[in-house]
């Protein structure tokens, strides 16, 4: 294992990193710059991908090594008084502050959640550190409904959709793929701004060569994130954002 651990520290020259993980190992690209050549080959003549975090094409194709591409984008078709996005700074939420920001947290919660009482809601946590430190300073515990370490996500997710009482739903990881529409969640509130991990070595070389792409990174996922309670154009949702690092991705933003 020593030997192999030596080996899976040393980084590819080509740009990419090797990682053991359990008993397999992981290979990543830092930056996937062969995406033309490895995407398409002699199979597609072109090929069409369509996303609503796309933000700044020339920005995203630059990351992707995509060098011959042809933008279009198309106009919004949810009204924007049906999305509305409130942002209450309530703290300052990073690893190190997260301890001292809890309790703020916790009474802003309780406090949205007396407002909308009838209504079915989402707490995105980002991580469940930042969940397990907020959790005890909730007053309304009898109205969340809480994805913890172990539980089953798939089955929390289920419950809380069939759910005809007005519960939120506390999570660290509901920020892609999910379907809250209409009355299976009306609100959301955004703890903590989804930054990349940075215990990961692919966010940290990619920090490094490009900071921009940091913020950039975390503003594609806070867009799919407030993407989870709007979800056509006769629906409503909206999205409360308490926490102060918001200001730092603002000009990433459509």
């Amino acid at each position: 294992w020593k030997l192999f651990d030596r080996f899976l520290a040393v980084e590819d020259p080509k740009g990419w990193i090797i990682c053991r993980e359990g008993m397999g190992v992981k290979i990543r690209p830092i930056w996937p710059s062969e995406f033309d050549e490895l995407f398409l080959g002699e199979k597609a003549k072109k090929v069409l991908v369509m996303s609503a975090t796309i933000l700044d094409p020339a920005r995203l194709t630059n990351i992707l090594g995509i060098k011959n591409y042809k933008y279009i984008k198309l106009p919004y078709t949810f009204p924007v008084e049906s999305r509305p996005i409130f942002y209450r700074a309530v703290a300052e939420v990073t690893q190190d502050t997260m301890g001292q920001a809890a309790a703020a947290l916790g009474r802003a919660i309780d406090a949205v959640l007396r407002d909308r009482k009838g209504e079915k809601g989402i707490i995105h946590s980002n991580s469940f550190a930042l969940l397990e430190a907020v959790l005890p300073h909730i007053e309304t515990q009898s109205r969340l409904m809480v994805h913890q370490r172990g539980n089953n996500r798939g089955e929390v997710i289920d419950r809380f959709k069939r759910s005809k009482q007005d519960k939120w739903l506390i999570s660290p990881s509901v920020s892609h793929g999910e379907d809250f529409s209409y009355d299976m969640a009306r609100s959301q509130i955004i703890l903590k701004m989804p930054f990349p991990d940075l215990s990961d070595r692919v966010v940290m070389k990619r920090l490094h060569e490009r900071p921009k792409w940091f913020k950039y990174k975390t503003a594609q996922t806070l867009v799919q994130m407030i993407g989870r309670v709007t979800r056509s154009a006769t629906d409503y949702g909206d999205t409360i954002i308490m926490d102060s690092k918001f200001e730092t991705i603002t000009q990433y933003l459509p």
